[in-house]
């Protein structure tokens, strides 16, 4: 062996005893339990919650009920089954009001509620969350609106349309927005 070269002597001999090792180890596949999506909405985004557009100048109404979701005309039926991502999807979009919901956590430990339509397998969807943010030195409660991969803020919802109107631009702190809106 040269003197002049141990380390990459000994860099290609560990490289070449990892690939080995793991190539003898156990290949362990995971088996999760049959999972179903929400029957009900939580509690804790359910009420009629506004937003204002400041460009626009009009407000939205979310409606949120156990088992349906409104914003203005349209609206969708929560129903429940089994998680499908990755999985089998229907060849026809029969119910196009329907929706699924799910628990949605980030890597950040977030919680929020993640709904999409019945027949989309894998996608992001949409995520609600209930926060209270402090407006003009009080707390309000308020419905986080994020979607995309990285739970990008769309905005925020109030239980007041003054409060919407009020507050339409307010960021708050953890706030992620997308970079190409």
């Amino acid at each position: 062996m040269n003197a002049k070269y141990p380390t990459t002597f000994l860099t290609l001999l560990a490289t070449s005893l990892v690939g080995f090792s793991m190539a003898t180890m156990p290949v362990q596949t995971a088996q999760a339990k049959t999972h179903h999506t929400l029957k009900s909405f939580p509690k804790s985004i359910r009420g009629t919650w506004y937003s204002y557009n400041s460009k626009s100048h009009r407000y939205f109404k979310t409606k949120i009920t156990a088992t349906k979701m409104s914003f203005g005309k349209s609206v969708y039926h929560l129903h429940s089954r089994k998680d499908l991502y990755g999985g089998k999807l229907w060849a026809k979009h029969k119910h196009p009001n329907w929706i699924v919901a799910d628990h949605a956590t980030t890597i950040t430990h977030e919680h929020f509620i993640h709904t999409y339509y019945w027949d989309q397998g894998v996608g992001s969807g949409d995520y609600y969350q209930r926060t209270s943010n402090l407006l003009g030195g009080k707390y309000y409660p308020a419905l986080h609106y994020a979607s995309g991969p990285e739970l990008w803020t769309i905005g925020y919802s109030y239980h007041s349309k003054k409060i919407a109107k009020k507050y339409a631009n307010a960021k708050f702190e953890g706030d992620r927005y997308n970079p190409y809106w």
